[in-house]
């Protein structure tokens, strides 16, 4: 049974946020697009914090190199469908433009993938250090994670440059205009976390995978802010996020505080 210590709680507790967040716009509008990406895009964030709480249990390298290879193209594989949703939210002169990058976001994104899960050339997984804090496992970065580095860099400040591009163009203090500035504010904080990582995987540093997850997090909050206060990536009015869901996600707040009370009371 999993540790319910503070970071576990709380990993727990935004991994449901996240995923409700995108299942619940999801049924308002089954049919839209958007409501797919951002399924997927949010649903990919939350599952950092289930391999960080399966890591976080687990002693045996090798279900810790499976679970890094997973984590790894997890990252890739969101950093594309913000891109994607970037690209979506363009003005149609713009999104004539950028739609053909969308093809080799995908590609290379899928290449990128496929050499995680079977190679070294990303990740070398061959010798892992153990660093002193946490017990976390590292490994050195292979000869062609310049390259995944490279173009998972160019995606994310591809996806800053498409906001900002519908930040400048929008009115000041306009619905747009908030949209797009949340997202910028959040992005900056996925940028952070990007330097971080590269950095750790060619110069180990004092960092965890909790305070990686941690910069995701407050991102990804403010893009969630976004979607419910001023309706990014909603095609529809109609997808609301008043009463019906407030009373929800405090039904399935107290499901889940009911749920880790039992398993707090059960004996080890």
């Amino acid at each position: 049974m999993a540790t319910l210590d503070a970071i576990t709680l709380l990993e727990l507790t935004f991994f449901l946020l996240f995923s409700w967040v995108g299942i619940y716009q999801l049924t308002k509008n089954f049919r839209g697009r958007f409501s797919w990406f951002v399924l997927t895009f949010l649903g990919a964030t939350s599952l950092l914090f289930v391999f960080d709480i399966l890591v976080s249990q687990i002693d045996r390298i090798e279900l810790y190199q499976i679970l890094h290879r997973l984590w790894a193209s997890v990252i890739t594989i969101a950093i594309a469908f913000g891109f994607h949703l970037s690209v979506l939210v363009q003005p149609p002169e713009r999104l004539k433009i950028l739609r053909p990058y969308l093809v080799g976001a995908y590609l290379g994104s899928a290449l990128i993938v496929a050499f995680i899960l079977t190679t070294n050339l990303i990740v070398d997984y061959s010798e892992p250090l153990r660093l002193p804090f946490h017990g976390n496992l590292i490994y050195q970065a292979g000869s062609w994670y310049w390259a995944g580095a490279a173009f998972n860099s160019a995606l994310t400040l591809g996806v800053f440059a498409n906001f900002w591009y519908t930040f400048r163009r929008a009115p000041h203090r306009s619905k747009s205009w908030f949209q797009s500035l949340f997202a910028l504010v959040g992005l900056s904080f996925y940028l952070i976390a990007a330097t971080l990582i590269i950095t750790h995987h060619y110069r180990p540093i004092d960092f965890a995978s909790y305070q990686f997850n941690a910069l995701v997090t407050v991102g990804t909050l403010f893009a969630v802010y976004s979607i419910m206060r001023f309706n990014l990536f909603i095609e529809e009015e109609r997808v609301i996020f008043g009463r019906e869901f407030w009373y929800s996600s405090i039904v399935m707040l107290i499901v889940l505080l009911t749920y880790l009370l039992i398993l707090a009371l059960i004996p080890g």
